[in-house]
């Protein structure tokens, strides 16, 4: 018999990247290169979450009539497709115009609510205290965890971990977006290198010179081979290695970067029987397994874990985050 100890766990989905916006534009050609770094809409969504969790912050911590203001603001009456849709946010909001639409995303469910922030927010709180951060050492994950976090407490006094165990799910043979490029100190050259042609130099230096990142699990090729595929065997033992980073990680709650189908298919493996058949939680755990987070989004899940074994007992977004449209 094992206590259980319980865990906030924040995924925080990668901007857009070069290869999302091929795919969308059906560019087969764009299509062609491993490890693709975020595009212009990618950087602009992550600066985006890092405004929300930033702006519900100071929210929190205002004067009780302040906060009753910024929250409002901050947290518009729910859309009909998402109660939490950046498309909606109030004209006094303070996110730049050109930011406001970038999401796409969507929640059709309102009785899952995001509220607005208090002093003592446990879930606002969670996040500002996350002890640990963890990454996918892929260029996209790596450029939203810089972009997104900047400033965030905890990598203000701890480092960025790249985690390979992280990384994207590689489905199929080929799958080269789910392929690595660089290794070591190499992967951070490749992020600012990358990061400086979406953004002028110094403010992407000033993004990757903030953090630093603990590299020590990516000396080496840490990724899928193009001749290869993730086989279930494969599959088990990296998210075996994931789970254990999260329940041997000191400190109640982290944050995790990282992927689309990755995520996915962590909620299918460890949502518990309840949340997945409760009247109150079905449809949402069914769109869970099977719906992409939206670009820059963040679902907050609870984490209960027993020994080496572990199930999510709830699960919700924040930061007006939700599904891809």
């Amino acid at each position: 018999w094992a206590p259980i100890q319980r865990k906030k766990i924040f995924l925080i989905r990668h901007g857009e990247s070069k290869w999302n916006e091929a795919q969308a534009d059906m560019n087969f050609k764009n299509m062609l290169a491993f490890d693709h770094p975020l595009n212009s809409i990618g950087v602009a969504q992550s600066m985006q979450l890092q405004k929300c969790w930033k702006l519900a912050t100071e929210s929190a911590t205002s004067t009780a009539t302040s906060t009753a203001t910024a929250s409002s603001n901050f947290f518009p009456p729910p859309h009909p497709l998402n109660p939490f849709s950046p498309t909606q946010l109030a004209p006094t909001n303070p996110f730049d115009a050109p930011l406001i639409d970038l999401q796409e995303a969507f929640n059709p469910f309102t009785q899952i609510k995001e509220q607005a922030p208090t002093p003592k927010d446990p879930i606002l709180e969670a996040f500002m205290l996350a002890s640990s951060v963890f990454c996918s050492p892929l260029t996209r994950a790596v450029q939203t965890a810089l972009v997104a976090l900047h400033n965030h407490p905890c990598l203000q006094n701890n480092q960025l971990k790249l985690l390979p165990s992280a990384r994207e799910v590689k489905a199929r043979l080929g799958g080269i977006d789910s392929i690595g490029k660089a290794v070591g100190e190499e992967i951070c050259e490749r992020v600012q290198e990358t990061l400086e042609k979406e953004l002028e130099r110094s403010e992407a230096r000033k993004y990757v010179e903030a953090t630093q990142m603990n590299l020590s699990d990516v000396q080496s090729d840490w990724w899928t081979s193009e001749r290869e595929m993730d086989s279930e065997s494969d599959l088990a033992e990296r998210f075996e290695d994931f789970l254990c980073s999260l329940i041997y990680a000191p400190g109640s709650s982290h944050i995790v970067v990282g992927h689309s189908i990755f995520f996915m298919t962590f909620l299918r493996k460890y949502l518990s029987q309840e949340f997945k058949e409760s009247p109150e939680t079905v449809e949402f755990a069914s769109y869970l397994q099977d719906k992409k987070m939206s670009n820059a989004s963040c679902l907050l899940v609870d984490l209960e874990c027993m020994g080496n074994k572990a199930e999510i007992s709830n699960a919700r977004f924040v930061f007006n985050s939700g599904f891809k449209s």
